[in-house]
């Protein structure tokens, strides 16, 4: 697919057709939904992973940024490092593994229409 402003929408061919396809398939995921203590660690996408696709975006920013693991676990999963450390940095380590995998893997599945639909 060619390279567009979002507010130009294509209206033939195979462009069109790929926009479409990504238009009706995905839906826009919460922008801070409750975390579960552990991430996934399926091989394919779930449905947990695309509620969270806002926290995996976030948490790969933070780690880009150089942020301390302490305050992400607090700011964007919500768990109190200082009052549970060993179940924020169990919560930081395992969504940061998955979203490093949906960075390499999981998109692809997000791409196919979200989870279930892989080939």
């Amino acid at each position: 697919m060619t390279s567009r402003r979002s507010s130009e929408v294509p209206t033939a061919g195979a462009d069109f057709k790929q926009w479409n396809l990504l238009e009706t398939t995905m839906q826009t995921p919460p922008l801070d939904p409750e975390v579960a203590d552990s991430a996934p660690d399926d091989p394919t996408l779930t449905a947990y992973d695309e509620q969270h696709l806002v926290t995996y975006w976030r948490l790969l920013d933070a780690v880009a940024e150089g942020a301390d693991w302490k305050e992400v676990a607090r700011i964007v999963l919500h768990i109190d490092p200082d009052r549970e450390p060993a179940r924020a940095r169990h919560a930081f380590d395992s969504h940061l593994a998955r979203a490093e995998w949906m960075a390499d893997h999981g998109y692809r599945d997000l791409v196919r229409g979200g989870h279930g639909k892989s080939e």
